[in-house]
């Protein structure tokens, strides 16, 4: 094991020893035995805590030393060998495991301790352990970071928000990414997103922040969405009209709305943004749609640039009608 790897295992260890006086067991079950030789030249030192090498037929004696002879200071219990079973009844240490930790010396570990992501979300990396196989997108992911992950969903926005090639690790930046990728018929990222089991994250997130559910998601399907809710959501109305249900949202109209007012007037996104609402005007038969709003209602809306014509058509009509 190069010395590199080594440090890192180390300062990982050191990190899982912070007990502010409190006792800790940790067991390493290393069963290819790929540190047992560095364990045994004393490779690894923890500032807070004893090493103890486990063999396979010393558990009754492990036992009764933890439990009878030194229960007070912290240890790494390396063992060079399988985890035993909890349903092995010559599992000696099983009241040991169930109150101990358990550290791994596998390459996501290692890159958890580069990235500073806390033991807990082991589990959830290994979900992505096919992101993290190449270094370069190992580098992208610790450039986009902001500050320390602590939860799944700092985690899972960061991948996206890299896939996506988002300007921020933030959900609405993966969808204006998004957006404006399809506004060039493309679909790479989404692709990405595919291809790095992410997708499903992905849809979960839009339920959670935006209410749009569907049992087969599309991004057109999104799009649609976002550029109908605030159509409606503008003009006040809750409820989207029969030839569009697959599309509404009833309980986050306003995040929806929300989110266009942002992208719209965002000077980034304005020819993206009118490709699509002219795309989707034409997709939702937009004229039909106008065609039964009521002007004073119309005022209030700016999702699509035909709102605009409209309402001015109306006003020459007006005065052409004064003169």
């Amino acid at each position: 094991m190069s010395d590199l790897n080594l440090s890192q295992i180390q300062t990982r260890l050191n990190e899982l020893f912070v007990t502010y006086g409190e006792r800790k067991l940790i067991f390493w079950f290393d069963p290819k035995k790929e540190f047992e030789e560095d364990i045994d030249n004393g490779q690894i030192v923890l500032n807070g805590a004893q090493i103890y090498k486990l063999a396979p037929d010393n558990q009754f004696e492990t036992k009764h030393f933890f439990e009878l002879e030194d229960k007070d200071n912290s240890y790494l219990i390396y063992a060079p060998f399988e985890r035993m079973s909890d349903d092995d009844e010559n599992n000696f240490l099983l009241s040991l495991l169930k109150y101990s930790g358990t550290f791994n010396a596998d390459r996501i570990s290692l890159i958890m301790t580069q990235l500073n992501i806390p033991a807990e979300l082991h589990a959830v990396m290994e979900t992505y352990a096919k992101f993290f196989g190449a270094k370069s997108r190992v580098a992208s992911f610790e450039k986009m970071m902001t500050g320390e992950i602590k939860s799944r969903e700092e985690l899972e926005m960061t991948l996206m928000a890299v896939l996506t090639r988002a300007n921020t690790a933030q959900f609405y930046s993966v969808i204006q990414a998004l957006f404006v990728e399809y506004s060039a018929d493309l679909s790479d990222s989404y692709d990405q997103l595919v291809r790095f089991d992410l997708a499903p994250a992905f849809w979960q997130y839009v339920a959670h922040y935006y209410g749009y559910t569907t049992t087969e998601p599309t991004i057109q399907s999104l799009v649609i969405a976002f550029f109908a809710n605030t159509y409606f959501g503008q003009l006040g109305y809750q409820e989207l009209p029969v030839g569009l249900k697959d599309y509404e949202v009833l309980d986050q109209t306003m995040a929806i709305v929300s989110f266009m007012d942002g992208v719209m007037n965002d000077s980034r996104y304005s020819e993206p943004i009118d490709r699509l609402s002219a795309d989707i005007y034409r997709l939702i038969n937009g004229d039909k749609l106008l065609d039964k709003a009521p002007i004073e209602e119309l005022i209030d809306a700016d999702v699509f640039e035909a709102i605009h014509s409209k309402i001015i058509e109306y006003y020459i009509a007006q005065l052409t009608m004064m003169i």
